[in-house]
């Protein structure tokens, strides 16, 4: 999942896939403000089929989050 994400994340941000990992932040290591994390969610939800509340999306500060937050609802 983790590496969907980066690719999604490579989409929206010039920043080199080598260098994201579980633990970037969102929003000090890609510089995505509130509007840019929904828009991301929205593609995430494209990409996987797996719907994001926009409030939830907001309580993610790490991509890891969003990973594991993405395969419990899958597997769940």
């Amino acid at each position: 999942m983790l590496e969907n994400l980066k690719a999604i994340i490579c989409e929206y941000v010039d920043v080199d896939p080598d260098t994201i990992t579980a633990d970037s932040n969102l929003r000090s290591d890609f510089g995505l403000n509130s509007l840019d994390i929904i828009n991301l969610a929205v593609a995430i939800e494209d990409e996987t089929g797996v719907s994001i509340t926009d409030k939830k999306m907001a309580s993610f500060y790490t991509l890891g989050e969003v990973a594991e937050y993405l395969e419990s609802v899958k597997v769940g």
